[in-house]
């Protein structure tokens, strides 16, 4: 069976425990899972000792694990965590008790048991099965690796060292032939065009019509009112942070008034002039929230003002998603959202100098097509971008993209200045070896995934 490898694995939808599992050196340490019927089916197995859903972990009580050391040593995994947790609670101090906890669950996990390695099957969402767990691995000098997702297929994922902050290089067995292929899901269906209304065709007529006139939020209005549950506590997602609908009423209300203030201040594009499009991400969203080193979109955006030559503009155009929330695919999102877009935000756009909100209305391929660059942190925006062959500006190393010595890498305020210059000089991208870049980060397949995720436990 040869020498015994104890791991610690987040695997909410349990897609690749089994097949770690097939490795009889193999045992784990620590399993979190999604839901209570996972834990079920794992937790009598003799080579898994804990399994833990995220609602276990929501209602860990206990501080025993704690000292002002790991305090110290984990204050990154903190914010993150804090921040992450901004979806769900708008407390500032149940935030930090939320957080406080788990740190001291993860760090007596680690302190307890020799582990070899911790895997995220998923990017991490920097909640407390996650976010906290990688940041307690690597103050005990524990390797992680997240698996992020890239763009629209579950089994195509780049894998992320945690540690050393850097993407691994993957082995595939087939190769992905087209950016297509990226962008549109096996149905057909493409990255802008999801089935926002799924299962709702299903329900009854009353349900339809419900939901047709008051969308999501109505539809859970009238059921709760009937139930007799209007007021009382409920839980949304898989995680267990209470809300009522009364609240999420009041946020979608400043939601919807923050959408009136930013069609008012759109603007009609000026195609004659030079300009770097920056098309807004969808916010909360875990790819940008927790996963970037720079996080911040206005930050972003302000140094694009402030580095473009003068006459240039900055357009800005919003994720055609993010007011699409009260539906049956988004409708989570409609917690706290306006602390996160609201009218302060649009605000401090319209003051930067030469940025100019665009109407969504336009399609972001003929801004695209005039643009002098495109600017961005990931996102279905810079694929698509590679088929007009126009230059990228990208502010993250999360992005398979930037393996492309032709994707400008804008790390610091001042390589934005020096590729700016470069663009202004005339730069065009060669992007023809970009796809084959891509296939040598990406995952091609589910086998490939596999057999990249087991080379990350460590061999004889």
């Amino acid at each position: 069976m040869g020498m015994e490898k104890r791991i610690v694995l987040v695997d909410r939808y349990t897609s690749i425990v089994d097949e770690i599992l097939k490795d009889e050196s193999v045992t784990i340490v620590m399993l979190i899972v999604d839901l209570e019927k996972q834990r079920e089916k794992y937790k009598n197995n003799p080579r898994i000792q804990q399994v833990y859903t995220l609602v276990d972990l929501d209602h860990y009580d206990s501080l025993d694990g704690l000292d002002l050391d790991i305090i110290r040593k984990c204050k990154g995994a903190q914010l993150e965590a804090e921040n992450a947790l901004t979806r769900y609670i708008d407390d500032y101090h149940i935030r930090k008790f939320y957080y406080y906890k788990a740190l001291s669950f993860w760090n007596k996990v680690f302190k307890n048991n020799h582990v070899d390695v911790a895997i995220i099957f998923d990017i991490s969402h920097g909640l407390l099965y996650d976010g906290v767990m990688k940041g307690v691995a690597k103050e005990y000098g524990v390797p992680s690796y997240t698996c992020n997702g890239y763009e629209m297929h579950w089994e195509n994922k780049f894998i992320w060292d945690e540690n050393n902050d850097c993407m691994i290089p993957v082995e595939n067995d087939g190769y992905v032939s087209s950016f297509e292929y990226y962008l549109t899901a096996d149905d057909g269906v493409d990255v802008l065009n999801f089935k926002f209304d799924e299962n709702i065709e299903d329900r009854d007529i009353i349900h339809r019509l419900i939901y047709r006139f008051f969308g999501a939020l109505g539809l859970e209005t009238v059921s709760r009112i009937c139930h007799g549950r209007f007021f009382k506590e409920f839980s949304i997602a898989s995680q267990s942070f209470p809300t009522t609908t009364p609240y999420r009423l009041r946020c979608y209300r400043h939601f919807k008034d923050t959408e009136k203030f930013l069609r008012k201040h759109e603007k009609t594009v000026d195609l004659s002039v030079p300009y770097i499009f920056f098309p807004l991400h969808f916010e909360p969203e875990g790819s940008i929230q927790t996963r970037m080193t720079l996080e911040e979109q206005l930050t972003v955006i302000q140094m694009l003002s402030q580095a473009a030559p003068d006459g240039w503009k900055i357009y800005v155009k919003e994720h055609p998603h993010q007011f699409k929330l009260n539906t049956a695919m988004f409708e989570y999102h409609i917690n706290n959202i306006d602390i996160f877009k609201n009218k302060a935000y649009y605000k401090a756009l319209l003051d930067m100098k030469n940025v100019e909100l665009i109407s969504s209305d336009y399609s972001s391929q003929e801004i695209v097509k005039h643009c002098r660059a495109i600017a961005g942190l990931c996102g279905s925006a810079l694929t698509e971008t590679i088929a007009q062959g126009k230059p990228m500006l990208v502010f993250t190393k999360k992005n398979p993209l930037v393996n492309d010595d032709q994707v400008l890498r804008c790390w610091s305020y001042q390589e934005l200045e020096d590729n700016i210059k470069k663009i202004e000089e005339g730069f065009v991208p060669d992007y023809s070896d970009t796809l084959k870049i891509i296939n040598d980060y990406v995952t091609s397949d589910w086998d490939s995934l596999v057999k990249n995720v087991r080379k990350l436990i460590p061999q004889e």
